[in-house]
Formats: structure tokens, C-alpha cells, sequence
């Protein structure tokens, strides 16, 4: 599993802010291990489109963007599959993917000629639970789904992201609040100061949400009225920290 766990850590580490010596061999390992179908977990699996995008995410994070045409094959109308042929989808995965998409910024990148953003998004939003939060096949927990979810939807200039977004961060501080700062389900994902941490991302959350008369809330609502192209990043006026998961 050489591949997902070295693509993980970058993007923990490096997607937190962290400054990172990180060793020439490394992103070269990385970068091979994309093929035509993306990149395998490790050494033996087949490609698929989880691992594929955290190596993307992972390269862009290290300022070494590569091409995502490789995740095209896995589309599946609104959604990516996770592997060919598979029958169940993964929000994870799902978020996962969007992520990479957002890091491919190249003028010719296939997802700019064609609606894969958007549509990855809306369906991410309509996969949430009515409590707010996220749920995934591959995982117990909701917390992990929904930081996926909501870290990859924050890239979104859309208004119906940030309320969703707004959903979220008020089912985690009531998850919080109930269990005293304890739940079970994220302790076994996150160490308490780690835990502490997406309880304050989430307290600024609220704190700087967008709001239709909010800076990032009016570039959202210019790019649903065809001022910026799908996934393109608004122009931020807020102050939001960076999340501690990324």
C-alpha cells in the first residue's frame, strides 16, 4: 500500500500548511506510478480513481500537477466509480476526485470542456444526510466522509456548497456537544488535540461562512450566472483558516 500511504501523508501534512523538505525520490515514486487508468493503492491492485486522485491532489500540493485525464474512464454520469464495474459509489472517493479536478487549472484540462465538476458536486450535495453530515461505504464513521465532503465542497463557489457546508460544521458541534468534546466514532479517526482542532476550523467556519452579501458569497452567486467557469475558485474576500485535515 506504498502508494496510498505516501500520497496520504503529503497530503495531511502539506495540505495543512506545513513546509515540507519532502524528498526529490518521493514525488518521483508518485508521479510513475500514473498510468493510463491512474494509479493502484500499491504494488498488485489495479488502478483506481481514490488512490489515482490522492496521488494527483498529492503531486499539486507539491507543485507538481499532473494531467487528470486518467480519471475520465471512471465516470459514471453524475458520479465517479471508485473501480470499473463497481456498483455502489463512494462519497469519499467521490470527493476525492473533485479535489483533483479542482488542482488541474490547465486552460485544456478535459473537466473545463465538459460539466464534471458541477456535476460531481451536485451529486456530492444531494448524497448528504438530513442531520448534515456524510456517510461512505468504506468507512464506519461519518466523520471521515464528511471532512472528504466538506473539504473538497469548500473549493466550490457555489451557495448551496456553503449551506451544505453550514450543515455539516453544525452536525459535528452538535456531535461535540453531546458527547463532551468525546465522540466515539472520531476519536477512533482523530487524537483529542487533533479533534480540537476541526471543532475550532468549524467554530471559524461560522464565523466567516459566505453569505449572499459576503464577498465569497457574491462570487458564488456571479459564477452561477456565468461570471467564472465550473470549479473555478472565487475570489475571496474572508479570512477562513485553512482546514486542519487538509
Amino acid at each position: 500500500m506504498t502508494i496510498f500511504e505516501r500520497s496520504w501523508v503529503l497530503c495531511s501534512l502539506a495540505g495543512s500548511g506545513m513546509r515540507l523538505a519532502t524528498p526529490e525520490v518521493l514525488i518521483e515514486h508518485l508521479g510513475t506510478a500514473l498510468g493510463p487508468d491512474g494509479a493502484p493503492a500499491g504494488n498488485g491492485p489495479v488502478p483506481d480513481s481514490d488512490d489515482t486522485a490522492g496521488v494527483l491532489h498529492a503531486l499539486a500540493l507539491m507543485g507538481r500537477p499532473r494531467s487528470t485525464a486518467c480519471l475520465r474512464g471512471y465516470r459514471a454520469g453524475r458520479y465517479f466509480r471508485c473501480f470499473i464495474g463497481e456498483r455502489t459509489p463512494s462519497t469519499s472517493a467521490n470527493a476525492h476526485v473533485l479535489d483533483a479536478l479542482l488542482d488541474d487549472v490547465a486552460l485544456d484540462a478535459w473537466h473545463r470542456h465538459d460539466d464534471a465538476v458541477d456535476t460531481a458536486a451536485g451529486w456530492l450535495l444531494d448524497r448528504q444526510e438530513s442531520d448534515g453530515s456524510w456517510q461512505d461505504k468504506w468507512h464506519a464513521s461519518r466523520y471521515y466522509a464528511t471532512v472528504c465532503c466538506v473539504h473538497a465542497l469548500a473549493r466550490i463557489p457555489r451557495l448551496d456548497a456553503a449551506d451544505a457546508i453550514q450543515r455539516a460544521v453544525d452536525w459535528v458541534l452538535g456531535q461535540y456537544e453531546a458527547t463532551l468534546g468525546l465522540g466515539h466514532a472520531l476519536v477512533a479517526l482523530l487524537n483529542v488535540e487533533e479533534y480540537e482542532r476541526v471543532i475550532s476550523y468549524c467554530r471559524s467556519w461560522m464565523d466567516h461562512r459566505p453569505t449572499p452579501a459576503s464577498p465569497a458569497g457574491v462570487a458564488a452567486r456571479d459564477a452561477g450566472a456565468g461570471g467564472k467557469r465550473p470549479g473555478e475558485a472565487p475570489e475571496r474576500g474572508d479570512q477562513r483558516p485553512a482546514p486542519p485535515w487538509r
